[in-house]
């Protein structure tokens, strides 16, 4: 990620094989590039809202189905990524 050291907030949310959306927040508080590594045992469950069809048992139910970033700042500007990856080592 490119961070400006805005003081922002971005979310990155996963949703798992039953549907369930688990979330990393990623705050901007550096300058420049920075590699930011997500284990999956640091995403929770996001509690404010699920879909409706989500097979809810707060369980990361692989394989990941798909990934979204969602800006949650008043800041202005632009958030940058680079090579999203999303591994599971067994």
């Amino acid at each position: 990620m490119y961070g400006a050291k805005s003081g922002g907030v971005v979310n990155f949310d996963i949703t798992d094989a039953g549907g369930e959306m688990w979330r990393f927040i990623i705050k901007d508080d550096f300058k420049g590039w920075k590699e930011i590594i997500c284990p999956f045992s640091s995403f929770f469950v996001r509690q404010d809202w699920q879909p409706s069809t989500a097979k809810r048992n707060e369980a990361l139910d692989f394989p990941i189905m798909s990934f979204q970033f969602e800006p949650r700042s008043t800041t202005e500007g632009v958030y940058y990524f680079d090579c999203v990856k999303l591994l599971r080592k067994m």
